[in-house]
């Protein structure tokens, strides 16, 4: 750990990789055509200037295409007191390499990093990375205790929430507050800090933001990293409609996405924003993530009205016994039923699925493959299943798994398992878009956006060439 100086000027860094990665508290994941700003360090960087009347600033090496060579340069230039990093998960070696040099090159600035393992993790973190803290969990009121320690205002005993090693090399933290109850207390993320011409999402303009207008996922699927927790934690409406107009006035932006792990999941919330959008005279696209039994005819028509112009769904499975074993407790045939009606009021369709789970067999992943056919999504995105640390799908099977976290492994033993998980991933995107019935969707999208069209495809090709076996996801879109 530093000495207690004092602390001015902090970096908030988006670590470099040679791969454009998307990086979040929940996930990590290949981005090679759609970018979002890193919206939890907005959030700590509106913490640290409106609390704490500090300098800040954001470098997004990923966002800016920057190699470490880039990043130590500006570091030079910026003179930051203080850096804050995010890690990733497949990517979490190679993040922990860059925070090592980084701590190298700067010994006498205190290093902060925060993700879903170095909370997981925190005494490996802090010998992997060298840094000094490591905040726990949701990060934002541990960041403000950490910023009243270097300022003096606390004791280190008084700092909660923060991991550090002592003077003996040994792991200490106060228990933090745990979950935030009321984020819309929190500071607007530092929109500002951000070079929007950087961030997409595919078939959406440009200027294009991200909000999260909740936090945490009330569901019980037992393989999913959630962002911070189960317990839903929601913005009003109206500090939405606020954050919404913020962006307009500092971008201009014409779409953003809503970042919420399951935007739907409180309909009266949903109406109540969408009603203020037509009220407040907001001309804008916007796309959330859902789940397809949280859906109902009111609020889609009111979403679509309010500019709403695509919803992701976690569909994971078309079988009901890979849905019963992840705990996805939903009706598939209720869920067809929201998703027509999505459709009937032109909002896109986009549907993750993942395979390769260890009970799949031949019949179930057939089965995900005709509920996609019947789904007739936009788009579809299959991704290979991967057990995470701090889930309880993971507990359940860590027998099976091979997990080191540096070097980072993390992957079922069985190498035939792999395998299938691959072939699969592979096939179900061959079988969904190279198929007669999708040549419609596919003109009505060329049309108006070509240049994005041929890319994707170009991309998508790409994926299906040969490779070799890797746990970092493959996702295209």
């Amino acid at each position: 750990m530093s000495d207690n100086s004092t602390v001015n000027k902090i970096l908030f860094l988006n670590l470099p990789h040679d791969t454009r990665v998307q990086r979040r508290y929940m996930c990590s994941y290949n981005t090679p055509s759609m970018l979002f700003p890193p919206i939890e360090m907005l959030y700590l960087a509106a913490i640290a200037r409106e609390w704490h009347q500090m300098q800040v600033s954001l470098l997004d090496a990923i966002a800016e295409d920057f190699s470490l060579e880039n990043v130590l340069n500006e570091i030079e230039i910026l003179k930051p007191d203080m850096i804050v990093c995010i890690t990733g998960f497949e990517i979490y070696e190679e993040d922990v390499k860059v925070i090592q040099i980084l701590k190298t090159q700067f010994p006498e600035k205190n290093i902060v990093v925060f993700g879903h393992y170095p909370t997981n993790f925190p005494l490996e973190a802090l010998q992997h990375t060298h840094a000094d803290f490591v905040l726990e969990g949701e990060p934002d009121i541990n960041f403000s205790n950490l910023l009243d320690y270097l300022s003096k205002k606390i004791s280190l005993e008084e700092m909660k929430g923060v991991y550090y090693l002592d003077t003996n090399k040994h792991l200490c933290i106060n228990e933090g507050i745990g979950r935030i109850k009321k984020p819309e207390e929190l500071p607007l993320p530092a929109h500002d800090l951000l070079k929007i011409k950087f961030y997409n999402e595919p078939f959406l303009p440009k200027p294009f933001g991200l909000i999260q207008s909740a936090r945490g996922c009330p569901y019980a699927c037992n393989f999913c990293v959630r962002s911070y927790g189960t317990r839903l934690a929601l913005r009003s409406p109206e500090s939405i409609i606020e954050e919404i107009k913020l962006l307009i006035e500092l971008h201009q932006i014409k779409s953003f996405r809503f970042i919420d792990d399951t935007f739907t999941a409180t309909s009266k919330r949903v109406i109540r924003f969408c009603k203020l959008i037509i009220e407040n005279n907001i001309a804008i696209k916007w796309t959330c993530l859902s789940r397809a039994d949280t859906l109902n005819e009111e609020m889609i028509e009111w979403m679509a009205k309010a500019g709403c112009v695509r919803v992701y769904i976690g569909i994971e499975s078309g079988s009901p016994k890979i849905l019963q074993l992840i705990k996805k407790e939903i009706d598939l045939d209720k869920g067809l039923e929201n998703i027509r009606l999505l459709q009937k009021y032109d909002i896109q369709t986009t549907a993750f699925y993942m395979v390769g789970y260890p009970e799949e067999t031949d019949e179930d992943f057939q089965m995900s493959l005709d509920y996609a056919r019947k789904g007739n999504f936009d788009f579809v995105i299959p991704g290979r299943f991967i057990p995470y640390p701090g889930t309880v799908f993971f507990d359940e099977f860590k027998d099976k798994i091979e997990f080191n976290l540096f070097p980072y492994k993390n992957e079922f033993k069985d190498k035939e398992l792999i395998k299938t998980g691959v072939d699969r991933e592979k096939y179900f995107y061959r079988n969904y878009y190279l198929r007669f019935g999708y040549v419609g969707k596919v003109w009505k999208n060329l049309t108006s956006h070509p240049l994005e069209i041929i890319n994707n495809s170009l991309k998508a090709i790409q994926f299906q060439l040969p490779k070799k076996n890797t746990n970092v996801r493959n996702d295209y879109i």
